[in-house]
């Protein structure tokens, strides 16, 4: 019996694999192909100079390079430091006056540190609450920072950012580790340093980034932990749990992740251990998020004001089924000019139900094109929403990484030539699972299974080209992981030619 249930969970993994190889190959098509950001044969070309510069790299240092675990961590801490300088550097530089969004976060936190309240944007939340718990993140590292007399909160935030993202590079090298060895943990890092839109994102200040870290620590926690005693695996589920509860009270999106850690589970684990596993999970993301809510309406913003006011989750949804799916002032006025709570859901509801069958299943099908393309085909991660906001000052940096710049197209096509580079060799190594040459494929399960929830997730929601950011590096761990499996095929077929 137990060997039954056990090949029938290894074909779900494969069909899993199947369906992933499927969808993301339609993904990176629509990427390649219709990317409305860029021209199709440059960015054909770029990603193919990519592809070689990644396997030229990935041989060599595999032929000479020999490092023991003492140099790896030195090597590690090495890299972390310097590019942590390097995006605080650049943060800096590219100083701007954060408006819009990121305007009620940043200015929303700093005045709740400098008066005890943020009263001059709690018309912007009762709108937007989604940002509520970006906004605490930051106010709570700027009170830190207010404690030792720092007042320069723009600073501040640079440096907590090119932290968290720093942290979530560390991890993901550490879990390259963890799966494969100490070679793909730095061969991660390579990748992570020929991504040039890393040394510019500590001044991308927003949910997408400040979120990044998230997925990739409790995916960490629970690979390092997975296989340990009962007592221990309790109170690595309850961490998971409440990483991923502040992660969603960063960015919604965070969930996915335990979803992901939750099908690992119930696919190589028992039905009891799954169990378990989600009662934590849950119980602590459900509590979390209702005490964070229930100090926000019961110190700062009214319940009764806020059930009026707030938008309905759907309308998020009604707008990603519009044009491209992207933000629309339309849809803004539509929602917000429905005063009754119940009517707003209601017509909202109906709305969505409208546009769905008004697209039938061809729109729909090329709206999803269209919103793949737009989720995963920038890989600058559309921080220069940020970093083009107005500024006092130009810098020899503008050209570079700011809508319009001289040298911005040259940027860009690059870290998206890049981006789509360690894509394919991530598809590549889902084609190998699928094929069932690829010896990690158990192991890769979650970041996979993350990156097909993120995109399930977001053709579901509005279209941005930021929101796959806190989940992209998912696809360096899957791509640096395969790599070897790739390599070694390229190798053979070599072999048998000459």
């Amino acid at each position: 019996m137990s060997l039954k249930v056990d090949n029938t969970k290894e074909k779900i993994i494969w069909l899993f694999y199947l369906v992933f190889a499927l969808c993301f190959t339609f993904v990176i098509a629509n990427v390649i192909f219709a990317n409305e950001y860029f021209k199709t044969v440059p960015l054909i070309i770029t990603s193919v100079l990519c592809l070689v510069i990644i396997f030229v790299i990935y041989t060599c240092l595999y032929k000479y390079v020999n490092v023991t675990v003492e140099r790896y961590k030195k090597i590690l801490i090495l890299f972390i430091g310097v590019l942590f300088v390097v995006e605080v550097v650049f943060g800096i530089i590219l100083r701007y006056n954060p408006a819009w969004d990121v305007g009620a976060v940043h200015k929303g936190a700093a005045e709740w540190v400098e008066t005890g309240t943020f009263e001059s944007y709690y018309d912007y939340y009762y709108g937007c609450p989604n940002n509520l718990g970006p906004m605490a993140i930051l106010a709570f590292f700027y009170k830190i920072a207010s404690f030792f007399g720092v007042r320069d909160y723009y600073a501040v935030y640079v440096v907590v950012t090119s932290a968290i993202v720093n942290v979530t590079i560390a991890l993901v090298s550490l879990i390259c580790v963890k799966i494969r060895d100490i070679y793909h943990g730095l061969f991660v890092l390579v990748l992570f340093a020929l991504s040039v839109q890393y040394w510019f994102i500590g001044g991308s200040v927003y949910s997408d980034t400040m979120s990044m870290v998230f997925p990739i620590l409790c995916l960490w926690l629970y690979l390092k932990e997975k296989d340990s005693d009962e007592k221990k695996l309790i109170i690595v589920y309850m961490l998971i749990g409440i990483i991923s509860a502040i992660g969603s009270i960063a960015k919604f999106t965070t969930v996915v992740i335990v979803v992901a850690i939750l099908i690992h589970i119930g696919l190589t684990k028992k039905t009891k251990e799954l169990l378990k596993a989600g009662g934590l999970f849950v119980s602590s993301i459900v509590i979390i998020n209702l005490c964070f809510s229930g100090y926000i309406y019961s110190n700062h913003l009214d319940r009764d004001i806020a059930a009026v006011r707030n938008r309905p989750y759907l309308h998020w949804t009604m707008m990603g089924l519009k044009g491209d799916g992207r933000y629309n002032p339309d849809d803004f006025n539509f929602t917000d000019s429905i005063a009754d709570p119940d009517q707003k859901k209601e017509q909202v509801n109906a709305e969505v139900i409208n546009r769905i069958k008004t697209l039938g299943v061809p729109g729909i099908y090329k709206l999803i094109g269209r919103k793949s393309a737009i989720n995963f085909g920038d890989g600058t991660y559309g921080i220069s929403d940020q970093l083009g906001m107005p500024k006092d000052n130009t810098t020899f940096l503008d050209k570079w990484v700011i809508y319009g710049g001289k040298r911005y197209n040259l940027y860009s096509t690059y870290a998206t030539g890049m981006h789509i580079a360690i894509m394919i060799i991530m598809l590549a190594g889902a084609f190998l699972s699928v094929l069932k040459k690829n010896d990690k494929q158990k192991e890769l399960l979650i970041p996979y299974l993350s990156l097909l929830g993120i995109w399930i997730v977001l053709f579901a929601w509005e279209t941005n080209r930021r929101y796959t950011e806190n989940f992209v590096p998912m696809i360096f761990i899957c791509a640096t992981v395969s790599m070897y499996n790739i390599n070694k095929i390229i190798k053979k077929r070599n072999r048998d030619l000459f």
